[in-house]
């Protein structure tokens, strides 16, 4: 029995879904390919061969999280086919497929939330859609706690309403 074989039923045996058996397969065939194409060794896969698949995925316009997911896939077979409990059934001598190979998937750019909007573009925004709400009383409340640093400033929201700032005393005609 071939390694691969050995390590698929073994996922299978474990529980896995049939759906994630193919994934598997479909990932190592993958691995299996670039090796015979590239004209590389399939009987002892090195750390550079990995690196190797690992630049051909991204070459091949694989997202980081879909070349991390092969990768992942590869050093579960490695770490399985090269396992010293399977004694002298044992495929490989040791998992080629490093931590250090994983690509990372921290954003690095900035995201959408992490602008911050003019003044003038949240007065616009919600003026331009108005909330629909079956409270309305409660609608400056809501916009100040939404837009927690417009009431910082003391500022006021698109209906006229003072935002922020001290609180009237209650019993005026401000305060309620």
């Amino acid at each position: 029995m071939s390694a691969l074989d050995s390590w698929l039923r073994n996922v299978q045996a474990s529980g896995a879904a049939e759906r994630t058996v193919t994934a598997y397969a479909a990932v190592t065939n993958s691995f299996y390919s670039f090796l015979v194409e590239s004209g590389l060794s399939t009987e002892e896969p090195t750390f550079t061969t990995m690196q190797a698949y690992r630049d051909h995925l991204f070459d091949r316009g694989l997202s980081p999280v879909s070349v991390r997911y092969h990768l992942v896939v590869l050093r579960s077979f490695f770490t399985y086919a090269s396992s010293p409990e399977l004694g002298e059934d044992r495929f490989y001598e040791q998992n080629p497929v490093s931590l250090y190979l994983m690509p990372s998937l921290r954003k690095l750019g900035k995201r959408p939330y992490d602008v911050l909007l003019t003044d003038e573009q949240v007065c616009k925004l919600w003026r331009d859609s108005p909330v629909r709400t079956t409270h309305p009383e409660n609608w400056p409340r809501n916009y100040a706690r939404l837009h927690g640093r417009h009431a910082e400033k003391g500022g006021t929201d698109p209906g006229g309403h003072r935002l922020g700032g001290r609180r009237p005393p209650r019993g005026t005609r401000q305060g309620r």
